[in-house]
């Protein structure tokens, strides 16, 4: 009788007792890691360096984890992430559809005005000087990319997705294209002064776009379980001011008056480039 009444007990207290939730143990931190200068760039000995680059580091470090940057084109890191064989992406912007495959951290690490320019071959010069002129032309993407809207869901307009920024500039020096569009200092460094100036012309128009730099996690890594310690070492950066330090070292601080956009939430839209 003793020992049944014993059994009981010992029955009740592992029921009774309470439920812990364990985070999943974590070695390093896994970062998919696209090519987009100076947010990330890549020096020959295979190095990454930059504001994303910077970023990340920090917040593994406020977890006493090692990271490794794994390179991908922008379309193989989103996917990648979304498959868990990488557990984070920095810097890229938020959309309803990629909140399917992703826990955003809240606020982006930083906020920038970026002029997005539409780049058109000299040898074939084509007009464009109004939206409506890229209407009839084959424009080259980034695949898995989201630029301004109408252009991302424009049923009207012929785009070329391709891998990456090389593949664009490689399509239109053949002629395979009439005009892409990127940030200018992705595409400095990616082809060297002279050839720049001989080959490339900018369209008239162009578009300046707000850019939330988000942190994504991937809902299949462990490092989801982590994204409360990860917002608060984030928040603690911006207000220390470590990340302002960061976006001066590689000159993507804003100036007063897109601050001033910035902070009044003004919706960026279509400009002149000239």
């Amino acid at each position: 009788m003793k020992t049944f009444l014993n059994f009981i007990w010992i029955v009740l207290s592992w029921l009774c007792a309470p439920v812990v939730h364990s985070q999943s143990q974590l070695s390093k931190i896994v970062v998919a890691t696209h090519i987009e200068p100076p947010l990330v760039y890549q020096l020959v000995d295979g190095s990454f360096h930059g504001s994303n680059v910077e970023v990340a580091r920090l917040l593994a470090e406020s977890l006493s984890v090692e990271v490794e940057f794994v390179y991908c084109p922008f379309a193989r890191c989103l996917y990648q992430t979304q498959t868990g064989q990488a557990d984070i992406m920095i810097g890229i912007n938020r959309t309803k559809q990629r909140e399917q495959f992703f826990d955003y951290l809240p606020q982006p690490y930083s906020s920038l005005i970026t002029p997005v320019k539409f780049y058109l071959n000299k040898n074939r010069p084509a007009e464009i000087s109004r939206y409506e002129d890229l209407v009839n032309k084959k424009i080259g993407v980034l695949r898995g990319a989201v630029y301004f809207q109408p252009f991302d869901n424009d049923p009207r307009l012929a785009k070329v997705p391709v891998v990456d920024h090389e593949q664009l500039i490689a399509l239109l020096r053949a002629g395979r294209i009439d005009t892409f569009l990127a940030r200018d200092l992705s595409i400095r460094q990616r082809i060297n002064q002279v050839e720049y100036s001989e080959l490339l012309d900018v369209a008239e128009f162009s578009f300046e776009k707000r850019q939330d730099l988000f942190i994504a996690i991937s809902k299949k890594s462990p490092l989801k379980d982590y994204q409360v310690q990860l917002a608060s070492t984030l928040s603690q950066l911006k207000q220390q001011g470590i990340v302002e330090k960061i976006m001066e070292k590689y000159c993507l601080q804003t100036t007063v008056a897109q601050q001033t956009k910035l902070n009044a939430g003004i919706n960026l839209g279509l400009s002149k480039s000239r």
